[in-house]
C-alpha cells in the first residue's frame, strides 16, 4: 500500500472557452475556471474515487492563456492510499462566474453558506482557491447537473494510469467542437438582442495540467 499527496501545479490552455477575438459587442462576462482531479484505485476508499478541486476567476480577460502557464500555487487537492491499479482523471471547466455562484448559493444554508462566502472571497484573478471539502459535492452537482443559468463547459479532460513522485503532465483534450451562442445588442440592424453561434474550443488537444505527486 502506498500513499500520495496530490497538488495542482500549473495549467496551460490553448482555448479559454471564449471567442479567440473578444468582440466588444458581446455581453460582458466574468470568466471562472474549475479544475478537478480524481484518483480511483480498486479496493481503496470503499471503491470510490477521491476527488479534489481548485478554482479561480479571470476578471476582464486579464489572463492570457496563450502566452503563459497559470501557476496553481501548489494547491493541495487530496491525500489518499492507493494500490497497484490506479486511474487519475482531470477536468477543466469554464463557467460563467456569477451564474455558477448563484447556483451554489441557492443550494446552501447555515454553516455551509458561511463556508461558501469565505471560499468566494478568496477567488481572485491572482489567487487560486481550493474548493472546501464541505462544498465539493454541491460544486460538482452544479457542474454535472447544471440549471439553465450556470452554463458550464468542459474545455479539457485527461486520464493517466501512471503515478510516480514529482510532476505529472496530463494532456487536456475535448472530443468535439464546443459551440456557444453569444448574445449581443445589434445596433446596426436595430433588431435588439441577437446571437452568434461560434466555436470556442475546437476538437482536439487543449492544453496541459501539471500535478505534483509526493
Amino acid at each position: 500500500m502506498a500513499k500520495v499527496h496530490l497538488f495542482a501545479d500549473s495549467l496551460a490552455v490553448d482555448h479559454n472557452g471564449k471567442p479567440e477575438d473578444i468582440d466588444p459587442k458581446y455581453r460582458d462576462r466574468t470568466n471562472s475556471y474549475l479544475v478537478t482531479a480524481s484518483l480511483y484505485s480498486p479496493g481503496y476508499n470503499k471503491d470510490k474515487a477521491v476527488i479534489g478541486a481548485v478554482s479561480f476567476k479571470d476578471m476582464d480577460n486579464q489572463i492570457d492563456f496563450t502566452h503563459i502557464s497559470i501557476p496553481l500555487e501548489e494547491s493541495h487537492l487530496f491525500s489518499c492510499d492507493y494500490g497497484d491499479i490506479i486511474e487519475i482523471r482531470v477536468d477543466l471547466y469554464y463557467v460563467e462566474y456569477k451564474s455558477f455562484m448563484f447556483n451554489i448559493f441557492a443550494d446552501l444554508s447555515g454553516k455551509l453558506l458561511e463556508i461558501a462566502k469565505e471560499f468566494i472571497k478568496r477567488l481572485d484573478v491572482s489567487n487560486i482557491a481550493k474548493v472546501p471539502s464541505e462544498l465539493l459535492q454541491t460544486v460538482l452537482n452544479s457542474i454535472i447537473n447544471p440549471s439553465n443559468r450556470s452554463m458550464p463547459f468542459n474545455i479539457g479532460a485527461g486520464v493517466t494510469r501512471n503515478l510516480g513522485q514529482g510532476l505529472l503532465d496530463i494532456r487536456l483534450a475535448v472530443e468535439k467542437d464546443i459551440v456557444r451562442e453569444l448574445t449581443y445588442f445589434d445596433r446596426d440592424q436595430d433588431r435588439g438582442w441577437a446571437t452568434d453561434t461560434v466555436v470556442v474550443v475546437p476538437a482536439g488537444v487543449n492544453g496541459t495540467l501539471k500535478l505534483n505527486a509526493r
